[in-house]
């Protein structure tokens, strides 16, 4: 929008409006008192529009505020009649706008009702509108023969409206003067409702991240248990894959794996959610990343559904896991695309932003992404909801409900924010923005791939779930190690100087009755600094286990199969002990 006029310009034309018009005084009181009274603008709106109406003579009037540059959000109307005619209909065929529940999408140059915050002063017409034609109105509704409208302004900026219509006369200045003085005397309300609808607005956000972090605490304690299951699980079904089966055991095998790895990534979108899955991270072009999530989901939307990309030709640097920005991207463009039944305009917007008022600016700026669609938006009453944990909106066995709540987890992982604007039946917008980073994107290094000797080394493995030890034990065994078991820390601890002296690796799980693996580790870097120390949970640790990374020799996030169990003991043989690395 313009800068719009200020006030100072008219005060001539206010003062004569308030000497002809003493009563424009009491209005205000009574719209004070009003607004005061009751917080409602809709009804300090309405005593305002009446009041205008009625001084210029006018059989129509609105007021209105802005919502953004390009939405009105109409409060009050004066002298529609619902029987007759909706006021969605005198807006769409007489001024070009077209209205939806109060909300007004200002085209520019469609829309009469643009004009203000166009030009940034007041408009006064005295002929039938154009867009009107007397052959075209239907019959209730009426023909509009003429239009004054003045912008409400606060603090220099354009904060609504106030529109008159169908004088039987013509308007004069003194009318538009009038309004003008009207909209000068009552503006400070308007400042205030705006004022406590950001200071709701930021309440409503706090409770609800104070919600969504009680929820990640029990997703947290649910991925625990579930992740300790799990390994039961997949490791049964692993050794079960190379005994003598029949063909249908076999395939029944395979769809018991198959359910335990989907299994196994719903809970893996928990610990997405609750931000403390561990991923590596590099420095990335964000842009790069975006590109290829629209150009590998573009082939899959149905034909109705238009996927159009808007990236900044300059590099967006994040420090990130490309995997999970590619994971989060694409769920944002599935669940858009969910939302447009009957196909629509789908638009994914890259660029280089600034954060809101309410947030820390980042170090080195951000990246803007926003993802916007033109489907069937989000009900009010759902709004607050949308990031939890299985709640969804769609049919039973359309989504699982983790999602969004998987999208939020990823930004806030990335120290990033996301926000989200919708109204019902006017689409819904996602506005993401990750922190930029200085350093210049970095290769992907890969590990070595001399293998190395697994068989006849001896592991002390400390875990204090009875079936996941077992499990665990079996798949160390069958690599050809010597495994010996503890079920806590404390026994960890004590065992004989010569069995201590034996063993060539620890794996201890974190969380455990009567010392932890904390303990485990301490205790092992004290007594045999050169004996790698492997930790492994099911909780979704954060700080604790940001600690426990830097000290640790390696980590693995249950469940564990005998892959990753085995890629990461063969990992940490083939790094220098902390011994040897000493000069």
């Amino acid at each position: 929008m313009i800068q719009p006029r200020p006030y100072s310009e008219y005060l001539d034309g206010i003062h004569a409006a308030l000497a002809r018009h003493p009563d424009l005084i009491q209005t205000m009181l009574a719209a004070e008192k009003s607004f005061f009274c009751s917080n409602s603008i809709q009804t300090t709106s309405q005593i305002l529009v009446d009041y205008a109406a009625k001084v210029t003579g006018s059989h129509l009037g609105l007021l209105a505020t802005f919502e953004d540059s390009g939405v009105l959000r109409i409060h009050a109307f004066h002298g529609i009649d619902g029987k007759e005619a909706s006021l969605g209909e005198i807006l769409n065929l007489a001024l070009g706008a077209h209205e939806k529940n109060g909300y007004v999408e200002l085209v520019p140059g469609a829309s009469l009702l643009g004009e203000v915050p166009r030009t940034g002063g007041p408009l006064l017409l005295n002929q039938p509108l154009s867009h009107t034609p007397s052959d075209r109105v239907p019959d209730g509704l009426p023909r509009f023969r003429n239009l004054l409208m003045v912008p409400i302004i606060g603090h220099n900026r354009l904060i609504g409206q106030l529109a008159v219509a169908n004088r039987e006369g013509d308007y004069q200045t003194e009318h538009q003067d009038m309004l003008t003085a009207l909209c000068c005397l009552t503006n400070r309300l308007f400042i205030c409702a705006e004022r406590a609808a950001q200071k709701t607005s930021l309440e409503l956000r706090l409770q609800a991240s104070q919600k969504l972090e009680a929820v990640g605490r029990l997703a947290a304690g649910v991925a625990h248990d579930f992740n300790n299951i799990l390994t039961g699980v997949l490791g049964y079904v692993e050794f079960l894959q190379t005994e003598d089966l029949t063909p249908q055991g076999r395939s029944d095998l395979e769809r018991l794996r198959c359910l335990g790895e989907r299994a196994a990534g719903l809970v893996g979108q928990l610990l997405d959610f609750t931000r403390k899955r561990k991923v590596p991270r590099r420095t990335l072009n964000l842009q790069g990343v975006v590109q290829s999530a629209v150009s590998a989901t573009r082939p899959t939307l149905p034909a109705n559904v238009q996927l159009l990309s808007d990236l900044t030709s300059r590099p967006c640097c994040v420090a990130g896991n490309a995997s999970q920005l590619d994971q989060m991207i694409k769920n944002l463009i599935v669940n858009a695309t969910d939302a447009m039944p009957q196909g629509g305009d789908l638009v994914v917007r890259l660029e280089e932003g600034t954060a809101p008022e309410d947030q820390e600016s980042g170090e080195f700026g951000w990246a803007k992404l926003t993802v916007s669609d033109s489907g069937t938006g989000i009900e009010d009453e759902d709004l607050p909801h949308i990031f939890e944990p299985f709640f969804t909106t769609k049919k039973v066995g359309k989504g699982s409900g983790l999602g969004l709540p998987q999208v939020y987890g990823i930004v806030k992982q990335h120290g990033g924010e996301i926000d989200v604007v919708s109204r019902p039946g006017r689409g819904t917008t996602f506005v993401l923005r990750l922190p930029l980073s200085l350093c210049p994107p970095s290769e992907e290094t890969s590990c070595p791939t001399e293998e190395v000797a697994l068989k006849g080394l001896t592991i002390l493995l400390v875990e204090d779930q009875s079936h996941v030890r077992k499990v665990i034990q079996r798949m160390l065994e069958r690599l050809g190690m010597e495994v010996i078991c503890t079920s806590n820390g404390e026994e960890a601890m004590s065992l004989d100087a010569p069995v201590t002296a034996r063993v060539d690796l620890v794996l201890s799980d974190v969380v455990m009755p009567r010392a932890g693996g904390d303990a485990v580790l301490a205790h092992w870097r004290s007594q045999s600094p050169g004996t790698p120390v492997i930790l492994m949970s099911g909780y979704a640790l954060d700080r604790e286990r940001e600690v426990l990374e830097n000290k640790a020799s390696a980590w693995l996030q249950k469940p564990i199969d005998p892959r990753s169990l085995e890629e990461t003991l063969r990992g940490v043989l083939r790094v220098p002990s902390l011994e040897e690395s000493r000069p």
